[in-house]
């Protein structure tokens, strides 16, 4: 649609900046036409990670799995000599013979363990679905700090809230660094006007593990603290 039609058409991906801009300025009187990228569901979640890897290639595990029994195993069996006064242990080959009469009467057991790590996969990304609010960058960050390669379990996907405090300072430089979502130092120096005021209000942010360095040496909001950040903000009314 956007190829086809005689118009300027501008870009954002932060749409906060968007609804900051349109109450001050009222854009959308110049720019009617709003496309936005709705939330992903958790089938394009899943599809989104998915391609990234073989197929078979990720096991879901439920968690709390205990290694398969031993068939056979050693135990030491003591015995009195008399003779000698003492007693010795003499090592005894013992068959699990409970687990191996289990395993060869469980015909359903291979089954039973497809089904279960298709319920550890629905888990895993249902839980990615809720903490990223469909966010496919949010996603993919949550995935990775789940992931213990080629292993994940649905407990290790976190549950992602900060407890944030800040001074009125830090939040609203934490507000510039989410509007912006790329601010050097520099910049901030530039805004607040004191080198050593930023660096107290950067190391609070950082501190808190509200935001990160990048390899461009910019600040950034972790994808994973990004909710939180934005329900905090919300709350102060920097951001709407």
């Amino acid at each position: 649609m956007i190829s086809s039609q005689n118009r300027i058409f501008i870009t954002t991906w932060n749409i906060y900046s968007w609804k900051y801009l349109k109450e001050v300025f009222e854009l959308e009187k110049y720019f009617p036409v709003q496309i936005v990228v709705p939330a992903f569901s958790k089938e394009h979640l899943k599809q989104l990670i998915f391609n990234r890897y073989e197929e078979g290639e990720i096991i879901f595990n439920n968690g709390g799995e205990s290694e398969e029994e031993p068939i056979s195993y050693i135990t030491e069996y003591p015995i009195e000599l008399s003779a000698l006064g003492r007693k010795i242990s003499i090592p005894i080959l013992k068959i699990n013979t409970h687990y191996l009469k289990t395993y060869l009467l469980n015909e359903k057991k291979g089954k039973e363990k497809e089904e279960k790590e298709k319920t550890a996969e629905h888990r895993v990304f249902e839980r990615i679905h809720l903490e990223s609010k469909g966010n496919p960058g949010v996603a993919l960050r949550i995935w990775k700090l789940a992931l213990d390669y080629p292993h994940i379990k649905p407990d290790d996907v976190g549950n992602f809230l900060y407890d944030i405090e800040l001074e009125q300072e830090e939040a609203f430089v934490l507000n510039l660094i989410l509007s912006y979502q790329d601010l050097k130092k520099s910049d901030i120096v530039d805004i607040i006007g004191s080198v050593l005021k930023t660096d107290e209000v950067l190391f609070q942010l950082l501190n808190q593990e509200l935001v990160f360095e990048d390899e461009n040496d910019s600040f950034r909001v972790r994808p994973e603290a990004l909710s939180s950040v934005i329900a905090y903000l919300e709350k102060l009314r920097l951001v709407w």
